[in-house]
C-alpha cells in the first residue's frame, strides 16, 4: 500500500505543472526590490486596469468572432460580451472579500458572466446555457430546451489527489464559503520552501499561517472558470470527449498553455521567484485583485 501511495504521489508531482494555473504563491514581497519587473506592493487602484482589460478584451474577441462569421448584429454581440465581462469582474471583486459565503456568490457571478460570453461566441441566446461547477463536476443548465447535463475536468481531480497525498487538511467551512474544495497546509514556510498557497484547476490550498493567500488562490480559481469558453476551440474530431465521455478539455488545455508560457519566462528569468513578474499575466492579475482582501495580504 505504501509503495502504491509513493507511486501515486510521484505521478501527481509529474502532472502538477500541467494542471496548475500559474498559481503558486510565495511569501516574499522584497526579494528583488530593485527589479522593476518584480511584483512587490500593488496599488489597489490597479484593479481598474483589470476591469478595463477584462471588459475590453471580451468585447474585442466577440466582435472579431461575429465579424468573421458575418453575423448581422456585431455590436449586439460586443455589448453582450462586455456586459458578461463586467459581471465577471463584479464577481471577482465580491470573491476577494473576507466575508463568509460572499466568495461563493462571487464565483457564481463570474460563472454567469462567463456563460453569457460563451453563449454569445457560440451564437446562442444570451442565457441559453448556464454552467456552474463544484470541484471536478461542471453542471450545465439548458434554459431553452429545459435540459440538464454534467461534465468533468482533469485538473480538479489532480488537485484533489495532490492535496490527499500531501496530507493537507480539508477545510469544510472555507469550502462552503468559497463553493470549491479548500485545503490547508501546516508545513513551515521558509526561504527554501516559500510556498504559501496553490491552486490546481479550481482546487485551492493555503498555508494556515498566511490566510490572506486565500484571495490570491481564489482568483486563480476564478480564472479557471473564465477559461470555460475555450471549449469552443476544441476540434470537431475531439467532440467525442464531451459528447460521449462528458469530459471538458477546454479549461485544462488553456491551463496547460499558460503554464508553458510561464515556464518559458521562468527559464529566461532564471530565478525561483520568477512567477512574481508583471509579464506573468495571470499572476499579475491575482496579485492585483488580492488587494481587495480584508486588511491585505499576510506577509512574513
Amino acid at each position: 500500500m505504501i509503495d502504491k501511495m509513493n507511486a501515486l504521489e510521484k505521478c501527481l508531482k509529474m502532472l502538477l505543472p500541467f494542471t496548475a494555473v500559474a498559481s503558486i504563491s510565495s511569501t516574499s514581497n522584497a526579494q528583488m526590490p530593485d527589479d522593476p519587473s518584480y511584483i512587490g506592493d500593488v496599488d489597489p487602484a490597479a484593479r481598474l486596469g483589470v476591469l478595463g482589460v477584462n471588459v475590453g478584451l471580451n468585447g474585442l474577441i466577440c466582435g472579431i468572432v461575429a465579424a468573421v462569421e458575418e453575423r448581422r448584429e456585431i455590436f449586439k454581440d460586443i455589448g453582450q460580451c462586455m456586459g458578461g465581462g463586467m459581471m465577471q469582474y463584479a464577481g471577482m471583486e465580491i470573491g476577494m472579500n473576507n466575508i463568509p459565503v460572499l466568495p461563493g456568490i462571487g464565483l457564481r457571478a463570474v460563472e454567469t458572466g462567463t456563460s453569457i460570453i460563451d453563449n454569445t461566441l457560440a451564437g446562442r441566446e444570451m442565457f441559453e446555457h448556464l454552467y456552474y461547477e463544484f470541484g471536478p463536476a461542471l453542471f450545465k443548465i439548458d434554459t431553452k430546451n429545459k435540459g440538464f447535463d454534467f461534465y468533468w475536468r482533469v485538473a480538479p481531480v489532480i488537485g484533489l489527489l495532490y492535496n490527499y497525498t500531501e496530507n493537507n487538511e480539508f477545510n469544510w467551512l472555507d469550502s462552503f464559503s468559497y463553493q470549491t474544495f479548500v485545503f490547508n497546509s501546516h508545513a513551515p514556510v521558509t526561504p527554501a520552501e516559500p510556498q504559501t498557497g496553490l491552486a490546481i484547476g479550481n482546487i485551492m490550498m493555503y498555508n494556515t499561517e498566511y490566510p490572506g493567500t486565500k484571495a490570491h488562490e481564489f482568483n486563480h480559481v476564478l480564472q479557471y472558470a473564465r477559461f470555460r469558453p475555450a471549449q469552443l476551440l476544441v476540434p470537431e474530431k475531439l467532440s467525442i470527449l464531451e459528447d460521449t465521455f462528458h469530459y471538458r478539455l477546454g479549461e485544462d488545455a488553456v491551463s496547460l498553455m499558460f503554464w508553458g508560457v510561464e515556464e518559458i519566462g521562468c527559464i529566461a528569468a532564471g530565478n525561483q521567484y520568477c512567477s512574481r513578474r508583471w509579464w506573468n499575466l495571470l499572476e499579475a492579475e491575482s496579485y492585483t485583485m488580492e488587494t481587495a482582501y480584508g486588511q491585505g495580504r499576510d506577509q512574513p
